[in-house]
């Protein structure tokens, strides 16, 4: 007897029976599908049909939905994530703001709205209050992509670095450390003398509650910051009171 795993069909019907046969798939054998079983492919009927009989040696598990939404944040390559599984609904914000490098107004609802109907199980806001606001935003082009931006301060740089010039780094450390190396900054730094000021990359308030009012969690979970029992103190999600739980790291949530 063999046992199988296989994910993510999505509707491909026929390349699943042409996958029994190269296994020799039969009756002694057990096979785990865990979803999604249609959408995509072009056999979804097919495949809904196979998942009401398909045998005594298969186990079906539900399937589940990772969903990634391209946010505004300091980095070019931050999303949020709507999660769904078994019945459940997650959004995970992770750093986002309304402002910034995608720069168009009214974006996140039009998003939000789309893809995350609401009400969602539980949404984790990202809320860095103990941080300073941004204090320059670089525009970068429409159609820039981060692997191939160049700044229009570059350039200017050495012409003006020797007039008394400074650096200032306002972005995460790590992208100028070797696992998590940004090569483009670092050679857009070129080993001259910089000094770290952080600035905060995170939406405002007003811009969390206007989330909150959209998704309409039934849990709220504040993360990426010191205080997160101060959630409430804030007037605007004092209403959000009786939802908002604070978990502390290493702490599991049973869904």
């Amino acid at each position: 007897m063999s046992a199988y795993i296989m994910t993510d069909i999505h509707g491909h019907y026929d390349d699943m029976r042409e996958m029994f046969e190269k296994i020799g798939f039969s009756a002694d054998d057990r096979l785990i599908c865990a979803g999604d079983y249609i959408d995509r492919g072009p056999k979804s009927y097919e495949m809904l049909r196979w998942t009401e009989a398909p045998g005594e040696n298969v186990i079906l598990v539900r399937g589940n939905q990772v969903l990634p939404l391209y946010v505004d944040h300091s980095a070019l390559d931050s999303y949020m994530f709507y999660i769904r599984v078994s019945g459940k609904s997650i959004l995970f914000t992770g750093d986002f703001r309304e402002h910034g490098i995608v720069g168009q107004r009214g974006r996140l609802e039009r998003v939000l709205k789309t893809y995350v109907p609401g009400p969602v199980g539980k949404a984790s806001p990202d809320w860095g209050f103990h941080e300073t606001s941004p204090v320059v935003s670089f525009r970068h082009g429409r159609n820039a992509r981060p692997e191939d931006y160049v700044s229009p301060f570059e350039k200017l740089l050495d012409k003006f670095f020797d007039r008394d010039g400074q650096i200032i780094y306002s972005m995460w450390k790590g992208y100028l450390e070797e696992e998590h190396a940004d090569w483009q900054l670092l050679r857009f730094i070129g080993g001259r003398p910089y000094e770290s000021l952080h600035t905060s990359g995170h939406a405002y308030v007003e811009t969390i509650a206007g989330l909150i009012g959209l998704v309409n969690p039934k849990i709220i979970i504040p993360i990426h910051t010191k205080s997160p029992e101060d959630f409430t103190s804030i007037p605007e999600f004092a209403p959000y009171r009786d939802r908002v739980q604070v978990l502390r790291d290493g702490i599991q949530l049973p869904l």
